[in-house]
């Protein structure tokens, strides 16, 4: 989360297209055994931490189908543009008897388009390795203890998502009660930068100290809002995050996009770090979040030995495998590409280096 590098970049461009559903069918849902039982032991069809009864005591999960992106082009990982068209809503209002359309936040809370980062105080192996940049050195994939590649010496992971919240009646910051079900505005869209990482040392089951645990969670993430100027509304920390500043939108400031138009994605590594800008071509509008220490983004110091207390140094975030290291400031508790298709993020079931995915 904390380095300063200005990388070769290469590009990669994806175009997708989205239809807004008139009807939304009805499913077999499985029972909470069905699901919950294979996913809760790592499976790899299942998202979200691929250990949750492990790490938290309990399952927990959703359906969170997505694509994946594979570039043979060098310097690809760290440097991805897609282009899409935000769905539009339905011509029919919903019925009660299920036979008219289906608002877009009543199909999916979000989605949106990820990349795999290095985060040298996450999981598998905090605190013990770098993660150089730019370079496919970071790539550990091998099932031997005793090889030198052997995954359980993987420097450090994160992961990010530029998540798409479509419009709706419930406002943010009512995700922070209901995980994502939430919109910023009644008519139009917003988009959000959110890096995930896991306070946890992977050979050893070795959790961070409590006052981290505590404090930012097993699972801490920082948050950021994509703004018109690029500096967050409110602290992105995990630890310094605020219902009013962090997590509610503000016009004036917050990047809003109208149902139906095209948005140029472009996220990529940079001299400050992760960084992430939209293009409306519709409307002309532009946004864009930058994962800096300067924007406030902090990296939770693994330190499983510390009493309580904490404290910060400067730093950064960027990709992995040629890629984005996340680059931010270091901040304690306790005390004061080809090779993409062998990226790994062993704690998270989206361990592949570039993807779509849709919550639901």
């Amino acid at each position: 989360m904390k380095c300063l590098r200005l990388h070769a970049l290469a590009r990669c461009a994806v175009v997708l297209g989205f239809v807004a559903p008139a009807f939304a069918p009805a499913v077999h849902a499985e029972s909470p055994g069905e699901y919950s039982g294979a996913c809760s032991r790592g499976s790899f069809l299942c998202p979200d931490v691929n250990d949750s009864l492990q790490s938290f005591g309990y399952y927990i999960g959703h359906d969170e189908p997505s694509a994946l992106f594979y570039s043979n082009e060098p310097g690809s990982g760290n440097s991805t543009r897609y282009q899409l068209r935000l769905p539009e809503e339905p011509p029919m209002l919903p019925k009660d008897d299920g036979m008219g359309g289906t608002f877009n936040f009543q199909l999916h809370p979000a989605f949106w388009v990820g990349m795999a980062l290095c985060d040298t105080e996450s999981s598998p192996n905090p605190g013990t390795k770098a993660c150089p940049a730019a370079t496919d050195a970071n790539i550990f994939d091998g099932t031997s203890a005793s090889a030198p590649d052997y995954i359980g010496n993987h420097p450090g992971t994160a992961f990010v998502e530029v998540q798409f919240y479509p419009p709706g009646w419930v406002p943010w910051p009512a995700s922070q009660i209901i995980n994502g079900g939430s919109s910023c505005d009644a008519h139009q869209w917003c988009a959000a930068v959110a890096i995930f990482s896991l306070s946890r040392a992977d050979n050893t089951l070795t959790n961070n100290n409590d006052d981290c645990l505590n404090r930012a969670g097993l699972e801490p993430f920082n948050f950021a809002f994509i703004t018109l100027d690029g500096k967050p509304q409110g602290p992105p920390s995990p630890l310094f995050q605020t219902t009013a500043g962090t997590f509610t939108p503000q016009r004036g400031r917050t990047l809003f996009m109208n149902a139906g138009d095209v948005i140029s994605i472009d996220v990529r590594d940079s001299r400050g770090g992760l960084r992430v800008r939209l293009d409306d071509l519709t409307s002309d509008g532009s946004g864009s979040m930058t994962a800096s220490s300067d924007n406030g983004f902090q990296q939770i110091i693994f330190d499983p030995n510390l009493p309580a207390g904490h404290r910060h140094r400067p730093g950064h975030v960027h990709v992995r495998e040629q890629s984005d290291r996340f680059r931010s400031d270091r901040h304690r508790c306790g005390r004061q590409p080809q090779p993409e298709l062998r990226t790994r993020l062993r704690f998270n079931t989206h361990k592949d280096q570039r993807l779509y995915g849709d919550r639901r």
